[in-house]
């Protein structure tokens, strides 16, 4: 492997499939271990979204812990994902090839205005026990397609729920207090998931409701409603500035987990 290319992915930096396919094959860990290479894992999951009629969009994919672990997300679209023009559904996935975690995958929706990805509270569900021998992977995946598919509906309408639920600027710092104190999010992030809710800007005005938003005065329009959402938004928005692919993951996570527990 080219060193310039060993630096960058050794950086748990996004890669890109050609750059998976270039990575040495990991060492087998036992009797019962199947290794799953990262490339192949994401060109089966691409064949059974294909054969599930969806096509992917806007792959992206990181490593972690010296290549071990890959996490993704793909847009796609097709029959069964959200229809909006707003948001469209999105999988996650994670998988290790050194047995840290099993193959997974979790329900996403990215919000087309930020770019942000909101993730599914009913956390991730395991496709398979971990990487074994007789582990028949296309099946594997496409069962986490059907259940992908099956489960959208439930997601989108937890959205739905949280757009509907109105904040007053008490409860939203009651409610940023608890992500923090509850280590839902990184401490680092409090200042700015505060400020991206509560000022929406630099110039320390806060917003107080939606009559008094103003573009010049507070860009952040995916948190401009004072609702759950907005403040969902908010999290998700400081959540893309965590550099680790496996931490923005797991913080993603845990963001849809915190919100869909208030709504539920």
């Amino acid at each position: 492997m080219p060193e310039a290319l060993n630096a960058r992915l050794y950086a748990d930096q996004i890669v890109s499939l050609p750059q998976l396919r270039e990575l040495p094959r990991p060492a087998q860990l036992g009797m019962r271990h199947r290794v799953i290479p990262h490339a192949e894992l994401v060109e089966t999951l691409n064949a059974q979204c294909a054969s599930h009629g969806l096509t992917v969009h806007d792959q992206q994919l990181g490593l972690s812990r010296q290549n071990q672990i890959i996490v993704g997300t793909m847009r796609v679209q097709g029959a069964g994902t959200v229809q909006d023009p707003g948001m469209q559904s999105l999988i996650g996935f994670r998988n290790s090839t050194a047995q840290h975690t099993s193959i997974k995958m979790i329900i996403g929706l990215q919000i087309m205005v930020c770019t942000n990805l909101c993730m599914s509270g009913d956390g991730e569900y395991a496709v398979s026990r971990k990487n074994t021998t007789g582990i028949n992977l296309p099946w594997e995946l496409g069962r986490g397609i059907d259940r992908f598919l099956n489960g959208t509906g439930d997601h989108v309408a937890d959205v739905e729920r949280m757009q509907n639920h109105p904040l007053t600027i008490q409860q939203a710092k009651a409610h940023l207090f608890d992500l923090f104190n509850q280590s839902v999010l990184p401490k680092a992030l409090f200042q700015q998931t505060g400020s991206n809710y509560l000022q929406a800007g630099s110039n320390g005005i806060s917003l107080i409701d939606e009559s008094c938003w103003d573009p010049r005065v507070h860009p952040y329009e995916d948190c401009k409603s004072r609702s759950l959402w907005g403040l969902n938004n908010a999290c998700t928005r400081a959540v893309k500035d965590i550099k680790l692919p496996a931490s923005r993951y797991e913080a993603g996570q845990k963001v849809g987990r915190f919100f869909q527990q208030l709504v539920g």
